[in-house]
């Protein structure tokens, strides 16, 4: 079972991030449905969906949802 730190970093080895036409950056996460986050930066998004997948994550645990397995 890995711990939180490493199923983040898993779940971050898969993020994919996108530039949009105007130039922001969405970056979402396959698998983990409605996980996503945008920035100026590709940096920013990568922060932003760290944040959104704690709050994923937490959320989830407490629903007594199943969090997937990430390689």
């Amino acid at each position: 079972m890995a711990t939180m730190l490493q199923y983040m970093e898993n779940a971050l080895n898969h993020a994919q991030y996108e530039k949009m036409e105007k130039g922001e950056w969405f970056a979402t996460m396959p698998g983990l449905s409605g996980l996503w986050a945008s920035g100026k930066t590709i940096e920013e998004a990568r922060k932003g969906l760290v944040e959104a997948l704690d709050g994923w994550i937490e959320v989830s645990t407490k629903s007594g949802y199943r969090i997937p397995d990430i390689d």
